[in-house]
């Protein structure tokens, strides 16, 4: 297979305690036994309190050791590229500050054809939906969707897409914007606002969206533009692969229009198009005289 071929771009989304660590973990498993090199990246601030940086997941005791890369710099992220590796798996995304950069340096990634595998969560939680689940959506991903059960009480069992930031007394903490602190829904010693806090899985029906605002937060989440890199200070062996996968395409493209044999090279754009139409209406045509025969 080309190096075109051999690219896929996959998304693990969805809300805490969905089970996205375990699908990670599946993954990487599958990569190691067929013997696949690949590498696993996080953000350095999504690490919590004396972990050792890796992907794992509360209901699997498997663990795969992982490079951080600084989120407030995600140009840091082409430093832990290598030429022989073709596959990155991208563990808590929705954690990077450097959003711009983080898009950039992910479409330089896309550009080369190094397969991607996100996982990330959907929203955060004042139900705002995070940057790198948009990035995903727009850039043709392959998308999956993880969830757990709401947590309100035991006797909800629904489908819990949101994350809801609950205080140790059981009340809602301010909604102060996009900011998500490391931890998961067992708590963590480093989120401190106004005392411990948990994040709480919850459905639509017992999601709270009457939380209080912060005065300081100004609206939703932002979606920047890709940060890109400049061309000269992209690694080189990275700069070839773009370049050969341009070739690889245009070589494509040239022989697909000269192959005797090839359906474009017969018609022409504009033929194209209106064969195309007639197709369409004669199927529709066909349709419904199928069904007034019965």
């Amino acid at each position: 297979m080309s190096i075109i071929d051999n690219f896929s771009f996959n998304a693990n989304l969805g809300g805490m305690a969905g089970g996205k660590g375990l699908i990670g973990l599946y993954i990487a498993g599958k990569l190691k036994y067929a013997r696949i090199p690949f590498k696993v990246l996080r953000p350095d601030n999504s690490v919590r309190n004396n972990e050792k940086p890796g992907l794992s997941s509360r209901m699997s005791s498997h663990f795969f050791e992982a490079e951080l890369f600084d989120t407030k710099n995600a140009s840091s992220i082409l430093s832990l590229l290598e030429p022989h590796i073709e596959l990155y798996l991208f563990e808590e995304l929705h954690m990077v500050e450097d959003t711009a950069g983080l898009f950039g340096v992910l479409d330089d990634m896309i550009d080369a054809r190094l397969s991607l595998n996100i996982l990330a969560l959907t929203n955060d939680t004042g139900a705002r939906i995070f940057p790198i689940a948009a990035y995903c959506l727009s850039r043709g991903a392959n998308i999956k969707q993880h969830y757990g059960v709401c947590q309100h009480s035991d006797l909800c069992r629904g489908k819990a897409v949101y994350s809801q930031l609950i205080a140790k007394d059981g009340t809602v903490v301010e909604d102060s914007g996009p900011i998500i602190a490391s931890g998961d829904v067992l708590g963590s010693e480093e989120k401190k606002i106004e005392g411990e806090v948990d994040y709480q899985p919850r459905c639509r029906g017992h999601f709270n969206f009457e939380m209080p605002r912060s005065s300081t937060y100004q609206g939703g989440i932002f979606i920047p533009d890709p940060k890109r890199i400049p061309r000269e200070q992209l690694p080189s062996w990275l700069l070839n692969r773009q370049k050969l996968v341009r070739e690889r395409l245009d070589e494509r493209i040239k022989n697909s229009h000269h192959h005797k044999d090839s359906f474009f090279a017969e018609y022409p754009s504009s033929h194209l198009i209106a064969e195309l139409r007639q197709r369409g209406r004669h199927k529709v045509k066909t349709y419904i005289q199928g069904i007034r025969r019965r």
